[in-house]
């Protein structure tokens, strides 16, 4: 009978933790660079009745298997939870009217019902375990940074002004429009293997690192006339892109596109007039894409490349850009300004042409022209005015005076 009585109380102090231990008792608090901080060290239920009531910021980590209620604090406007587990929050809606910013951090499982939180502004839960959350009409911003997305959440549009959903693996998003004031967008490091038509008409800074996307095609952007930053780097499959992918980009002032090994070639891509910065370092590229000579860049990288030192890059010495290193061939490990005389490169000169004084109108007329340089150039023709009809090279008719572009 003396080791039954034991034996129960063994059970009794092992089992009554559990229910009793009050996270108020071990938790600490204090105040830290305008904080109320509790730093828990146990399990259990933590109210807030030694919480000032005219604290505005309240700070939990350490929390396991806690639930906070955060009622009587009718001036509370930041909740900032780290390092916690099995966390749920509760709010009063009559109380809980000021709360306008939520934080999670390096947390599973936190439980927020922020629909009775009218004045929410701000939800960023970063590095954690998500739960679906009904989020407030009037929220404008959401971060979802590695927290095990697969989907895209529901969340409200109308108002949304910043959307971060990076480091989740989301394959596939459906549509991205109705977010009419959204400004920036960060997809980074998700599964997306195809985008939507961005119809974001108000969206200024766009992230795309890391994503599986092979092509960028010319009507992704045909709905964001604003856009003014665009990063696009470390794409492993990344090869192509559209020669009129930036074309409806009057406003673009910053394009980072570096590191997308398998990208070996911007010739033709349209640059806007408006880029002020462009880097375009550690591709694959073989030349620097000739369209950039009408550029009016204040900064420009291109390091890394596969660059051929040839005349296809004498264009360079007149745009002051020849510092860039040769990639491949004969002169690799040299500059281009240290390549290019070696290849002897010339201009391209008119060697001869046929003379011509007058002619009568509907009279058929054929022009032979020679030019000569070093590489050999290839030659182009367009009409500068609409005064007469021409007849170029490929058999086309256009109406002005023929001028030869090389």
């Amino acid at each position: 009978m003396k080791h039954f009585w034991i034996f129960c109380f063994l059970i009794f102090v092992i089992i009554t933790p559990s229910f009793n231990v009050s996270a108020e008792e071990t938790c600490k608090l204090a105040k830290e660079q305008g904080w109320m901080k509790y730093d828990c060290k146990a399990e259990g239920s933590l109210v807030t009745s030694k919480i000032e009531s005219n604290a505005t910021n309240v700070y939990i980590s350490n929390a396991r298997n806690v639930t906070v209620n955060l009622s009587d604090l009718p001036n509370l406007a930041v909740v900032k939870i780290s390092n916690s587990s099995l966390v749920q929050l509760y709010f009063s809606s009559s109380t809980a009217t000021n709360i306008s910013r939520i934080q999670v951090l390096k947390s599973e499982t936190v439980i927020v019902n922020v629909k009775k939180l009218p004045a929410l502004d701000t939800l960023k839960i970063t590095d954690a375990k998500y739960t679906d959350i009904i989020f407030p009409i009037a929220i404008r911003v959401i971060i979802l940074h590695n927290v095990q997305l697969k989907t895209m959440p529901d969340y409200p549009r109308r108002a949304l002004e910043i959307l971060d959903l990076s480091e989740n693996p989301i394959s596939n998003i459906d549509r991205l429009d109705d977010m009419p004031v959204l400004t920036f967008l960060s997809l980074a490091n998700t599964n997306l293997k195809k985008l939507p038509i961005l119809n974001l008409p108000m969206l200024d800074k766009l992230i795309l690192d890391g994503i599986n996307l092979e092509e960028m095609s010319s009507d992704i952007f045909l709905s964001t006339p604003n856009l003014k930053e665009i990063y696009v780097s470390e794409m492993p499959r990344l090869h192509k892109l559209s020669d009129r992918v930036f074309t409806p980009l009057s406003k673009l002032d910053k394009l980072v596109l570096t590191q997308n090994k398998k990208l070996v070639s911007l010739q033709g891509v349209f640059f806007p007039y408006s880029l002020k910065f462009l880097n375009i370092s550690e591709n694959s590229l073989k030349y620097i894409p000739k369209s950039l000579i009408k550029a009016k860049l204040e900064y420009f990288l291109a390091h890394g490349n596969n660059l051929v030192c040839d005349c296809g890059h004498l264009w360079l010495h007149h745009w002051n850009r020849s510092n860039l290193e040769c990639g491949e061939g004969k002169y690799s490990g040299l500059h281009l300004n240290e390549a290019m005389p070696l290849e002897n490169c010339s201009k391209v000169e008119l060697q001869n042409s046929t003379s011509l004084s007058s002619v009568f109108i509907y009279d058929r007329v054929i022009l032979r022209c020679t030019f000569r340089g070093n590489p050999a150039p290839s030659i182009t023709s367009e009409c500068a005015s609409q005064n007469d009809s021409v007849v170029n090279e490929n058999g086309r008719k256009r109406r002005g005076v023929l001028e030869f572009n090389f």
